[in-house]
């Protein structure tokens, strides 16, 4: 859930420019209608095949101009294998490669909000998306670096990069960073976030933290006091936040 609503600023941009359709598990479509009503939500079962299967019968006969598939799950790829699309882009899976036309090597090295915008790449150019700095992100490899890490810096030019053209690039430069991870796979080392936060706060970006009260906690052992807000918002404050 948490990395679906870190897509939520970017999807508001996209629909800016394009129609897009977002497929979610049961229970999730309300919440992400909600936050962004010019979305079209479609919700599947999880595990449910026929759930799939219905969703694939209503979109027969409309092509897709790029679907883009974060899980690598077999039944995900099966799904996308029965939609008609330009292009097809997934996460690299021996299992799953062949549902695609793309296949892009995911980064273990980057917290997982940031590994799903490696799919953006084989579409970078149409959605003006500086390509190289997605590719040096996507090489980017930060957890065997402890103590210098040199490719962080790149984050900074990279958010520049991603929001030279939206909306709000007009506003006070602000990232909300998210340290916790209910998945071990997902997390990534804090005292890197702590690092982070300071290569952006010396680009000229004001640091959010955000996340639940354990987070929270952790942050305060960390020795960080201001704009902790682990903890203190609801789901749907933390959405308006976002916003």
């Amino acid at each position: 859930m948490g990395d679906l609503i870190l897509t939520v600023p970017f999807l508001r941009e996209l629909i800016q420019s394009c129609e897009v359709v977002v497929v979610v598990r049961s229970g999730l479509g309300g919440l992400l209608r909600k936050m962004c009503p010019e979305l079209q939500v479609y919700e599947v079962i999880k595990g449910q095949s026929e759930s799939y299967r219905r969703l694939r019968n209503h979109w027969r006969g409309i092509q897709f101009d790029y679907i883009f598939c974060p899980h690598r799950s077999f039944r995900s790829a099966w799904f996308v294998s029965g939609l008609t699309a330009r292009v097809k882009v997934g996460f690299w899976h021996w299992s799953t490669f062949w549902a695609f036309h793309h296949n892009v090597r995911r980064n273990h090295h980057l917290p997982e909000p940031l590994r799903v915008m490696q799919l953006l790449l084989p579409a970078a150019r149409d959605l003006s998306i500086d390509h190289s700095l997605l590719e040096k992100w996507s090489r980017a490899s930060y957890l065997n670096i402890p103590n210098s890490i040199g490719m962080l810096p790149i984050l900074g030019t990279t958010f520049r990069s991603l929001c030279s053209q939206a909306s709000w690039k007009k506003r006070p430069a602000k990232v909300a960073l998210f340290p916790g991870s209910q998945w071990g796979s997902k997390q990534w080392p804090l005292d890197h976030y702590l690092t982070l936060s300071k290569e952006l706060e010396n680009s000229g970006f004001e640091v959010y933290w955000l996340g639940t009260d354990r987070e929270s906690e952790e942050l305060k052992r960390m020795g960080v006091v201001n704009n902790n807000l682990a903890g203190s918002l609801t789901l749907e404050q933390t959405v308006d936040f976002l916003q």
